[in-house]
C-alpha cells in the first residue's frame, strides 16, 4: 500500500508541476492581454469589459454543473461507448441551456448580443475543459488555456502596436472566438478519443448527469455570488470606474490560483478514478499546506512591490487598484484552500458538500457588500470577500477532518498468538481490529467486540 502512495503522489506531483508552469503561463498570458486591454480602452469602457465578462459567468450558472457531472463520469470508466454516451448527453444538454441563457440575456440585458459572445466564449472553456480533464489529457489542459490567452494576447499587441487603441466591440469579439480557435487548432492536432451520436441520448444518463449537476450547480451559485456579483454590486452602487479598479486588483490577484488550480484539476477525476481514498488523503493535506505557505510568502511580495506592478502593467490610472489587493489576495488564498477540498468532495461523489458550504459563505458576502461598499466602497468589497472566503475554507476543512480523520490515523502492527499464529492490530481512530491469518484460511478475519466479519 505505501508502494502504491509514492506511486501516485509521484505521478500528482509531476502532473501538479506540470499543470502549474502551464496556469502560470497562461495566467501571465491572460494578465498581459488586459493589461493592453486596459491601456487601449477608456477606464470605463474597461469597466464595461469586466462587468459584462463577470455578467456572463453569472449566467453561465445554468450549464457549468453539468460540465463537472462529464469530468466525473468520463473518468470513471474507460469505456469508450460509457464516454461517448456521456459526452452526446452532456452536449446536448448544455447546449439548450447556453440557448436559455442567450434568451434570457436578451430579456434581461441592455447589451445582449455582446453579453452573448461572452456567454459563448464561457461555454467553450467550461464544455472543452470538461470533456479533457475527464479524459485526462494532461497536454490539452496544459496547451487549451494557454493557446487561447495567445490567441487574444497577440491580436490584442497587434492591434496596439498598429493603431494604438481598439475599438470596445472588437475587442469583445476578438476575446469571444479565441476558445473555439484553440479548441480547433487541438482536435485538428490530435481529436480525442470520443464520440457524438444523437442515438447516445438517453432519460438514464440524463438523469444521472442532473443528478449529479444540480448540486454543483448549487455550488456554482454560490461561487458567481462570492466573486462576480462584487462586480456587479459595484456598479449599482458606485460605477464602472470603481469596477475598473476593483477588477484590476483581482486581475493581479489571480497569481495565487496558479499553484491550487493545478492541483484541483487532477484531484477531481483522480479521486473518482481511486478506489482506495487513502492513497488520496496525505496528498490533499500537503496540497494544502504548500498552497497556503507559497500563497502568503507571495503576499507579502506582493504588499511591496503592488503600486509598482500595477503603475507599470496598467498605468497611473488605475492605482486606486492597490488599496484592494491586501483583502483580494486573503480571499484568493483560502478560496484556492477550499477549492482544493471541494475537489475531492466532487470526486467522492458529493458536490453536495462544498456547494452547501459556498452557498453558506455567499450569503455573506451578499450582506457584506451591502453593508461595507456604500461606507467604504471598493475596499469594503474586498473585506467582504476575504471574509466570506476565510469561513468557506475553514467550513471545509472541518467538514474534511470530521469526514477522513479515520484515515490519517490508521496503523497496523503484527503480533502473534501462543501457538506462533500471526494476528495484525488494526487500528482506525482508537477502534482496534485483529486481523487473524492462518494457513488454512481462505480469507482473512476480522474480530470487533465478538462479531466477525470478512477484510477483502
Amino acid at each position: 500500500m505505501n508502494f502504491g502512495i509514492y506511486k501516485m503522489k509521484k505521478e500528482l506531483i509531476k502532473n501538479t508541476t506540470l499543470l502549474t508552469l502551464s496556469n502560470f503561463l497562461t495566467r501571465f498570458v491572460g494578465l498581459a492581454f488586459f493589461i493592453v486591454l486596459a491601456r487601449m480602452l477608456s477606464v470605463e469602457n474597461y469597466g464595461s469589459f469586466r462587468y459584462l465578462l463577470s455578467l456572463s459567468l453569472t449566467y453561465s450558472i445554468l450549464f457549468t454543473g453539468f460540465t463537472v457531472a462529464l469530468t466525473k463520469y468520463i473518468s470513471e470508466t474507460k469505456n469508450k461507448k460509457t464516454r461517448s454516451e456521456f459526452f452526446s448527453n452532456s452536449l446536448v444538454i448544455t447546449l439548450i441551456l447556453l440557448f436559455v441563457t442567450i434568451l434570457l440575456s436578451f430579456l434581461l440585458n441592455e447589451n445582449p448580443l455582446l453579453l452573448s459572445l461572452f456567454l459563448f466564449a464561457s461555454y467553450i472553456d467550461f464544455f472543452y475543459i470538461g470533456l479533457i480533464r475527464g479524459l485526462l489529457n494532461y497536454k490539452k489542459l496544459t496547451f487549451f488555456k494557454l493557446t487561447e490567452n495567445l490567441i487574444q494576447f497577440i491580436i490584442m499587441l497587434l492591434a496596439y502596436l498598429i493603431y494604438k487603441e481598439i475599438n470596445f466591440i472588437t475587442a469583445v469579439i476578438f476575446f469571444a472566438f479565441s476558445g473555439i480557435i484553440s479548441l480547433l487548432i487541438l482536435e485538428l492536432i490530435r481529436k480525442s478519443e470520443i464520440k457524438f451520436s444523437l442515438k447516445f441520448i438517453s432519460k438514464d444518463k440524463v438523469k444521472t448527469l442532473s443528478k449529479y449537476a444540480l448540486p454543483v450547480m448549487l455550488g456554482a451559485v454560490g461561487w458567481e455570488l462570492m466573486f462576480n456579483l462584487n462586480a456587479i454590486f459595484i456598479k449599482l452602487l458606485l460605477n464602472l470606474e470603481e469596477v475598473a479598479f476593483y477588477s484590476v486588483g483581482r486581475t493581479i490577484t489571480q497569481v495565487f490560483t496558479f499553484l491550487p488550480l493545478a492541483i484541483t484539476t487532477i484531484m477531481m477525476p483522480k479521486v473518482s478514478q481511486t478506489k482506495n481514498k487513502l492513497k488520496i488523503v496525505r496528498y490533499t493535506k500537503y496540497a494544502v499546506i504548500v498552497n497556503l505557505v507559497v500563497s502568503f510568502l507571495g503576499l507579502f511580495i506582493l504588499l511591496i512591490i503592488g503600486k509598482q506592478v500595477i503603475n507599470i502593467a496598467f498605468g497611473s490610472a488605475y492605482l486606486q487598484a492597490y488599496n484592494v489587493l491586501f483583502y483580494l489576495s486573503l480571499g484568493q488564498i483560502f478560496i484556492a484552500s477550499y477549492l482544493i477540498y471541494g475537489s475531492v468532495w466532487q470526486g467522492l461523489g458529493k458536490p453536495i458538500v462544498p456547494s452547501l458550504i459556498l452557498l453558506f459563505a455567499c450569503i455573506i458576502n451578499i450582506v457584506g457588500n451591502l453593508i461595507l461598499i456604500p461606507s467604504h466602497g471598493i475596499v469594503g468589497a474586498s473585506i467582504s470577500t476575504a471574509i466570506s472566503s476565510f469561513i468557506a475554507f475553514i467550513s471545509s476543512l472541518s467538514a474534511s477532518i470530521s469526514s477522513v480523520s479515520f484515515q490519517d490515523s490508521y496503523s497496523a502492527a503484527e503480533i502473534r498468538t501462543a501457538a506462533g499464529e500471526p494476528l495484525t492490530v488494526i487500528t482506525y481512530s482508537s477502534k482496534r481490529f485483529l486481523a487473524l491469518s492462518t494457513k488454512s484460511a481462505s480469507s482473512s478475519l476480522a474480530f470487533d467486540m465478538g462479531n466477525v466479519c470478512v477484510i477483502e
